[in-house]
């Protein structure tokens, strides 16, 4: 990715390198990850082995805050600024929501592909 040969100040971050004509020829000398997120890995689309693991493992990590937590604030950022820890009735009920959450991600995961 890297190469001199292909691409102009290859170790510099060029944030419209690869659009328009030039950007598209570009993209066949990516490894993965030039084409929709959505769409079926091929050829031309070549895809993250992991996409679909790293959407399910998100989708368990948010669970996971819902089952150990009742109340939780964020900052302006992604930071936590507030947590406090799920009382054992409150983590029942969060527990079958997140199960529930974690299936419905696991089947939209599975129609994607």
């Amino acid at each position: 990715m890297r190469d001199q040969t292909v691409f102009n100040r290859a170790d510099e971050f060029v944030a419209d390198r690869f659009i328009g004509e030039e950007g598209k020829r570009l993209l066949n000398y990516l490894y993965w990850s030039n084409g929709p997120e959505t769409g079926n890995p091929t050829v031309e689309n070549k895809q993250c082995a992991a996409k679909d693991h790293v959407v399910a493992t998100a989708c368990f990590m948010v669970a996971e805050i819902f089952r150990r937590y009742d109340d939780y604030e964020c900052g302006d950022g992604m930071d936590f600024t507030k947590l406090e820890k799920a009382t054992a009735a409150a983590a029942v009920v969060v527990a079958a929501a997140a199960a529930a959450a974690a299936a419905a991600a696991a089947a939209a995961a599975a129609a994607v592909e």
